[in-house]
Order: structure tokens, then sequence, then C-alpha cells
């Protein structure tokens, strides 16, 4: 059976907040719609949640999986969709009644395009955060400014609050790069946004993401996933610059996000848990120095600017094991709670 809308969600160990998650959808005023459930590889109650829903809802279905990350989930939805349309939501969020009938608010056949809507974050402590966007349907020739106006690249790297053209996912084989730990998201979008010729935005919010912060230690990957993120994304912002041809403003702006890509990687040398020996880090030095990478020490800022500029002074000359002495010393002062 065919439907409008596929909705992909991976689960993993969400037994607490599923429920919530699945009565907000069955709920919608749309109701052209499919769920599609990839249980990856919980062990608590979450599958037999799925199960108890599918035997009682007819366009649910499920698929059990082994643990293999929410990109390999979503990928596996893509192959089992049905639908003429995408969207994404995440198990431990939930949404108003009106989320799916807001993507047709302009268009009841959206083409060649991505429709995205506002976001509602939740934040520690009761705390709510509302993004909005301008309501609109702008071309190709208006990207640039989007790009800049809209912050797309750093303010809407989401899955979710987005409906995605089925056919150009299966026309161009795109899909979640699985072997990151994070930004797949984006890469995803960027990926997509290569073959659209124009944009829909919605300035609805109907979308409530659960945000809850953990620690550095947490948060932060081994450097070669950091860094791969940082040259994935810059390969594809290179792409579309080609189609769309970025503003001087624009670009600046994706630089100064390069930057943060780049930081969490030199981060991830010197913390744990993915933190490396001495002589590990001097040679990852050198190929940043090799690799022109350490231009990005250039845009440190507040307490931060004056140590990265020392170190990229030094990076230039090949004074790699100084470097790395004051930048070990550095993240021991910075960073005393993750620096053991």
């Amino acid at each position: 059976m065919s439907y409008k809308i596929s909705i992909i969600m991976p689960v993993y160990q969400e037994e607490q907040g599923l429920k919530k998650c699945l009565d907000s959808i069955l709920s919608q005023t749309f109701q052209d719609f499919e769920i599609i459930l990839i249980n990856d590889g919980s062990t608590d109650k979450s599958g037999d949640i799925c199960e108890e829903y599918v035997a009682a809802h007819k366009n649910i279905k499920v698929f059990h999986q082994e643990n293999k990350g929410p990109s390999a989930a979503r990928n596996k939805g893509i192959d089992e969709a049905n639908g003429q349309y995408i969207t994404f939501i995440d198990a431990d969020d939930f949404v108003e009644p009106k989320y799916l009938e807001s993507f047709f608010l302009l268009e009841k056949e959206p083409k060649e395009t991505v429709v995205m809507q506002g976001i509602i974050l939740h934040r520690p402590k009761n705390e709510k955060k509302i993004r909005k966007l301008p309501l609109g349907i702008y071309d190709s020739n208006e990207f640039s400014n989007l790009f800049y106006s809209l912050r797309l690249i750093s303010t809407w790297p989401y899955a979710v609050c987005k409906l995605y053209n089925r056919k150009i996912i299966e026309e161009k084989s795109i899909k979640f790069v699985e072997d990151l730990k994070y930004g797949e998201d984006l890469l995803f979008f960027l990926d997509y946004f290569q073959f659209i010729e124009k944009m829909i935005l919605i300035d609805q919010c109907n979308y409530h993401y659960l945000y809850t912060p953990k620690s550095l230690s947490w948060t932060l990957h081994g450097y070669e996933s950091e860094i791969k993120l940082l040259n994935k994304v810059s390969k594809r912002i290179n792409v579309l610059d080609k189609k769309i041809g970025f503003s001087a403003e624009i670009e600046s702006i994706h630089q100064a996000h390069f930057s943060k890509y780049f930081y969490r990687a030199l981060h991830s040398l010197y913390l744990p848990p993915h933190k490396k020996n001495r002589k590990e880090r001097i040679r990852t030095l050198k190929n940043l120095n090799k690799n022109d990478y350490t231009k990005f020490l250039k845009n440190g800022r507040w307490s931060d600017a004056k140590v990265y500029k020392i170190t990229n002074t030094l990076l230039e000359k090949n004074h790699y094991q100084l470097a790395d002495v004051i930048l070990n010393l550095w993240y021991k002062y910075r960073f005393p709670p993750y620096s053991k």
C-alpha cells in the first residue's frame, strides 16, 4: 500500500518516550502516512512497544536489527519507504497535530524542493526556544541569501522538520553517511540540496525537540571522525557553491562554522575519551600543517585566541614538539575536569 508520507523513526532504548511520540503522530490531522520503525538493537522494552503499535495500526511497520546507529536505521527506513514524501521523527520527541498538514500549507504537491518548518527546542529546567522560519517559496536565485539569513548550516542541521521527495532520494541515491558519529543529518540535507530548484519554508513550529546536553567527554568523538566531518561538509559546500554562487558574507560564515569542526577535532587530540599519546599528537599536528588546516587556528576567540595563534606560528615554523607541549598544558588548564 502506498502513502503520501513515510515517517521514518530510528528507535534505540526509547521505552520512556516512545509511546508519547507515536501517539502524537497518530493524532495528526493529516492521516495519509505510514510509520516505519527501525528498532536499532534496543535491549529495553522499545521493541515490544513497537510490536504493540504494529499490531494495533495497519499503517505502522517495524524492522528489528542489530545496533548500527541512527544513520543505518534511517537508511533502512528509506529502503522500506513507500510514501511519495519522506520525513524523519526522533523517538524521544513529539509533534503537534498539524505537523504533517503544515508541510502542504503553500503547495499541495511540492516537487523538486524541500519543505521546512520551525522547531521548538526543549532545554533543561523547562526552558524552551522557538526557532521560526519565514513563510514563502524561494527559487534557486535566492538560495545564497537563505544560507546567509537563516544560517542553514549551523542553525538548521536537523534531519527532522523537513519534508523530502522520495523520488529525488532514490534517483540520486542519497543516503545518510554511516561511518560518522554525528553530523550525518547535515550531510544528508546538503546532498539533497544539490538537486532541488526551490525551497518552501513554513512559519509554523509543530515539532518538539527534547534536548539533553551531555558533558564534553561524551560529546567529543575520535579525531578521525571529527576531522572527517569537516572534510565532508567542506566538500559539499564547495559543490553547492558552484551551483548557487555563495556571497562573500556567507562564505565567511561557513569558514567560521568549519572552524568549530576543526576545534572539535583538536579537542579530541588532547581530551578524554579519545586523547592520543604524544607521538600520535605530534604526527597529527604535522598532517594538519601539511594540509592547511592550521588556518583555522587564526580564528580562535576570547581566551583561546592567543594560545591558538601562538600554536599556529609554531606549526608554521615546524616546531611541532613545542606546539604540542603548549596545547597539552593549555587543555589541562582550560578543561581541568576532562584533562586527566
